[in-house]
């Protein structure tokens, strides 16, 4: 059922050299496979929108002006920018660093970067990116949340780990958007983007419609780790922060493999006030 193969430690990703790890072989699932097929179309894909874009010229996504910067800089200050959001999960403040729920509640992750909330235009915009494949948005995003993350962390992560998406939906959008922003960002902050570590090895419901609680349940024991983690520093990445409980799973999920130093970086948080 599993063959295994022999990995050179010079030419690996997870070598002792590069990231702390010392594992000589690994082991080749069905799933990781198939997880690696479909990242390897995602980028494919990704590399074709951005050959197109060198023959057009760049405009901004919001009042469609010619700009190189994805967003022209008067949209830019109008955009919904969290101006004092909570050190561990990213909820609006009126005033302090971190909020009064996470002050009395446990989490599996130190910090959370968002640079905004999740209302208009920014709600359209990441709906776009993530369903109507306007993959140019990317570029912007990783741009804005960038520039937020160097002024937060003065020492970045090892590596990123987008979320995952179950293989059917992979298949079915054709791209992971979460993928897709961890590799601009990677450009960016030069991080190594880690996209096989962990995988979606069910499918689970939409969360649009789920309370809280039943957001966990829905997602609980859906993620797993293929790849060690341990002993390197790991910032998740997804687009939107809703009720965290995907993201809170997946770190979970690579805190229980031995990582112990996690952070969440996502694009937008949706608007609670603490």
């Amino acid at each position: 059922m599993f063959k295994r193969i022999h990995i050179k430690r010079s030419k690996s990703l997870f070598s002792s050299e590069n990231n702390g790890f010392d594992e000589k072989y690994r082991l080749i699932t069905p799933q990781l496979f198939k997880n690696q097929r479909n990242n390897l179309i995602s980028k494919a894909r990704h590399s074709w929108n951005q050959a197109i874009s060198v023959f057009m010229p760049a405009r901004c996504g919001l009042c469609q002006c010619i700009s190189d910067s994805g967003f022209c800089q008067q949209c830019q200050d109008l955009l919904p920018w969290i101006e004092n959001g909570c050190r561990q999960c990213g909820a609006t403040l009126v005033a302090g660093d971190i909020c009064g729920r996470c002050q009395n509640t446990r989490s599996e992750w130190q910090e959370t970067i968002v640079p905004f909330h999740y209302v208009e235009p920014v709600a359209t915009l990441i709906h776009q990116f993530k369903y109507q494949e306007m993959l140019s948005l990317a570029s912007p995003f990783a741009s804005m949340l960038a520039s937020a993350v160097i002024k937060r962390c003065p020492i970045l992560p090892d590596i990123l780990v987008p979320v995952p998406l179950y293989t059917a939906s992979l298949r079915s959008r054709g791209y992971n958007q979460s993928t897709i922003l961890a590799q601009e960002l990677g450009k960016r902050l030069e991080i190594r983007v880690a996209d096989n570590i962990v995988v979606k090895s069910r499918q689970t419901k939409s969360q649009m419609k789920l309370s809280e609680k039943a957001r966990e349940t829905n997602v609980c024991g859906a993620f797993n780790v293929v790849e060690s983690a341990s002993g390197v520093s790991v910032a998740v990445v997804d687009d939107v922060i809703t009720s965290s409980a995907t993201v809170k799973e997946v770190c979970k999920t690579l805190r229980m493999s031995g990582c112990d130093q996690l952070s969440v970086w996502a694009i937008a948080k949706t608007t609670k006030q603490e």
